[in-house]
């Protein structure tokens, strides 16, 4: 072969290798272009589909706060899962919408989150829902819910509203603590609390209209060992909630939580948009029956109804109906006359009362005599009590030559009808008393001995000793009075406690909160008779210390006090609590824990509200 012919190969070689190097890269660059189109379009689909996953899940985000506002037995009957209002979530549209029970009801220990430790009547439920774009991409998400309602009986302390504590003397409180609102303490005498404490909202080491006279610093968590621990900081100077969870893991175990650790508020058992003092309300024929379910007017067994003006001693002397009305469940029988007069006893402005700048008209109810009437007869028992009076007046009535008026002049005084209980130091079946109206307790209640559980319901509380007497308290005391901000007060220096006086059972009832913060100083709290422009300190409500009401001189006396302290509202009828110079009452020695026996459902009073929550424990997209 010769040399040229060799070369012409060669050369021809090297074009059909260029020819198939450039095809080949051609090729590949067809598949990096189809690789490229594939990716941008998966990736469009990833990202469609991942905008869908998070509109159904926000849409099921949607049902759980409606469903939290169905909780209140633990159970959400099927007409509240038929009336769930179809999500809206801007940009999609939700086709699909389904809430089915997952199982039955059952009692269960809360093994996480926190409210760990209590127990709650529990349900699971899968919410479904389906999320579709404007492109046609749709995902759905199946998401499981715990319900959970938890009896209020279980807390040391339960609050509605902002839990204040500003105690003087030394204030040890046994029993978890909870409040739907701010936590705001401060103590000069020692606030030592000893198991949890949550909000869902913040914890201030500060009293709530500002004023931190020095030495009140003395506040005190118990850490998981049961080592006192003593606050030094709260949610304002810890406001990164990582900083405020790392600050409670260290000091007190975790055991003061607050929304740094997305704690839950706990819904008292009403339809929403109904306050939470209708918890107590008389009842109304325009109540719903959710309302119906939940009040304790409409859930007592035995409605006692009397008449303003009868409250005059012959409260049940009347022959008409005029004078005390019953309602009874069927079968159950009512006192007659004689019983009647036996339980119940009544005069109007019996006493001055100076704490509320009034006089009393007193409602008397003597436990030993009701007990021995409802265990003469089966159909005479009762579990819940409830007593209103009817007919109040609106306006304040005048009396002349009465009741301190001097000089025959008039004086002008607010209709205060009360509940006084007495003689109840044994209880003879589990009982619970319940009304719209201020209750005052005088001498012991229930016993340790012969326990029996046992609530006091109503407006406010006040704790007398066995030895309250009004025989010195008739009138309102003579005198000029005290001025202060242009408010002229009245009071008795106090006569002093009897007794040591204990009581068991569950309070819950209202409070006076202070009515602004530290930011809005200077408003005049409405419905306040203070109306002077005075120090903010006028205006504390009184706090947990206050909340168990004291009138009498309690120096070196003890008010020993197992049960639970619960608050739902501000009261609506014992309402002077406006701070002023004067003193209605010297401090007992507070020796108050809550009643360990609560934490078994079958030692709970009776109708015993709860607090529901709902809490997400599962969440699984499916993508279309």
């Amino acid at each position: 072969m010769s040399r040229h012919k060799m070369l012409f190969n060669r050369q021809g070689f090297a074009l059909e290798a260029t020819l198939f190097v450039l095809l080949l890269l051609a090729v590949l660059c067809v598949f990096a272009v189809s690789g490229v189109t594939t990716a941008t379009r998966t990736a469009n689909y990833d990202y469609r589909n991942t905008r869908t996953a998070y509109a159904a899940e926000a849409a099921s985000d949607d049902i759980m706060q409606q469903l939290s506002g169905m909780v209140d037995d633990g159970f959400i009957s099927q007409a509240e899962l038929d009336s769930l209002v179809r999500p809206t979530v801007p940009g999609f549209t939700i086709p699909t919408m389904t809430v089915m029970p997952n199982g039955g009801a059952s009692q269960e220990t809360v093994n996480d989150g926190p409210f760990a430790g209590l127990y709650a009547l529990v349900r699971n439920y899968d919410i479904t829902t389906r999320a579709t774009d404007s492109t046609g991409d749709a995902s759905r998400a199946v998401v499981t819910v715990k319900a959970a309602a938890i009896p209020v009986f279980q807390f040391g302390v339960f609050y509605e509203k902002d839990l204040e504590i500003t105690n003087g003397q030394r204030l040890d409180m046994q029993g978890w603590v909870h409040t739907n609102g701010n936590i705001y303490a401060r103590s000069g005498g020692g606030l030592y609390l000893h198991n949890s404490v949550t909000t869902p909202n913040k914890f201030r080491f500060r009293r709530k209209d500002g004023t931190n006279p020095g030495g009140t610093d003395q506040v005190f968590i118990d850490d998981a060992g049961a080592t006192a621990r003593q606050v030094n900081d709260d949610s304002d100077g810890l406001p990164v909630a990582a900083n405020f969870r790392n600050w409670s893991e260290t000091r007190f175990s975790g055991r003061l939580k607050t929304n740094a650790y997305g704690v839950d508020s706990l819904r008292l058992p009403l339809p929403i948009g109904v306050p939470p003092e209708e918890l107590i309300a008389d009842r109304n024929v325009a109540d719903n029956q959710d309302e119906r379910d939940a009040k304790f007017a409409w859930k007592a067994d035995f409605y006692v109804s009397i008449d303003y003006t009868r409250i005059n001693n012959t409260v049940c002397n009347a022959a008409g109906a005029t004078d005390i009305q019953y309602i009874r469940l069927a079968g159950r029988t009512s006192p007659t006359t004689a019983q009647c007069n036996l339980i119940f006893a009544a005069d109007s402005n019996k006493w001055w009362e100076s704490r509320e700048q009034t006089f009393v008209d007193e409602i008397t109810i003597d436990y030993a005599q009701l007990f021995a009437w409802m265990t003469a007869a089966a159909s005479n028992q009762s579990s819940i009590m409830y007593v209103t009076v009817r007919n109040i007046p609106t306006v304040n009535e005048t009396y002349i030559n009465k009741r301190g008026c001097p000089n025959g002049a008039g004086c002008t005084f607010r209709p205060f009808p009360t509940i006084k209980i007495v003689n109840a130091s044994l209880l003879g079946r589990p009982f619970t008393i319940a009304s719209n109206l201020p209750i005052y307790v005088q001498g012991n209640y229930n016993s340790n001995v012969n326990w029996r559980p046992s609530a006091i319901i109503g407006d406010a509380f006040t704790w007398l000793s066995p030895g309250f007497s009004t025989a010195g308290i008739l009138n309102r005391p003579a005198g000029a009075g005290v001025s202060t901000g242009g408010v002229t007060r009245w009071t008795y220096a106090p006569a002093a406690a009897s007794a040591n006086t204990s009581v068991y059972a569950a309070v819950l009832a209202g409070h006076g909160g202070t009515p602004f913060d530290w930011v809005t100083p200077g408003v005049t709290p409405a419905g306040c008779n203070f109306t002077g422009t005075g120090s903010q300190s006028y205006f504390y409500g009184g706090g947990l210390e206050n909340f168990p009401r004291f009138l009498e001189d309690w120096g070196g006396r003890t008010a020993f006090y197992r049960g639970s302290l619960v608050s739902i509202a501000y009261a609506q009828k014992a309402t002077n609590f406006c701070g002023w110079a004067g003193v209605y009452y010297g401090v007992p020695t507070r020796d108050w824990a809550f009643d360990t026996r609560f934490q078994d459902p079958a030692n709970l009073p009776p109708g015993t509200p709860v607090v529901g929550s709902v809490v997400q424990t599962a969440y699984r997209p499916v993508y279309e």
